[in-house]
């Protein structure tokens, strides 16, 4: 048998300590960049802080409508656009009409995905 089949290398600790290493950094790398990509990943994101389902008011008025979207870029409530601001919270004045409002916002991203939170309103006249 040629002298070329029988050489057999064997990894001295040295190197079998690189190698960890590196294996670790591209652990480590591919671990934060997940995380920092998961906010992307998971799509818009909708909720609603004010006012809590089943908010009941006295009379036909206005509703502060209030709450925070994630990583959207259009936002509506019952369908019409509003504003957020850079960090994604939002602020808008609803009429409520009828016995019962139902208050819904939507969002979606730039990639189409959309969410939405309802909310209920009972207006007590």
């Amino acid at each position: 048998m040629p002298e070329i089949y029988k050489i057999k290398r064997r990894l001295d600790p040295r190197s079998m300590v690189k190698i960890a290493i590196v294996i670790l950094i591209f652990t480590i790398a591919g671990i934060y960049g997940y995380s920092q990509a998961y906010e992307l990943l998971r799509g818009p994101v909708v909720t609603i802080s004010s006012p809590e389902n089943g908010f009941s008011i006295n009379g036909v008025g206005l509703i502060s409508v209030s709450g925070k979207a994630l990583n959207a870029s259009d936002i509506f409530l019952n369908g019409a656009p509003i504003t957020m601001d850079p960090e994604g919270y939002f602020e808008e004045n609803l009429l409520a009409t009828g016995r019962h409002t139902i208050i819904e916002v939507s969002v979606s991203d730039r990639f189409g995905r959309r969410d939405s939170s309802k909310v209920s309103v009972v207006v007590n006249e």
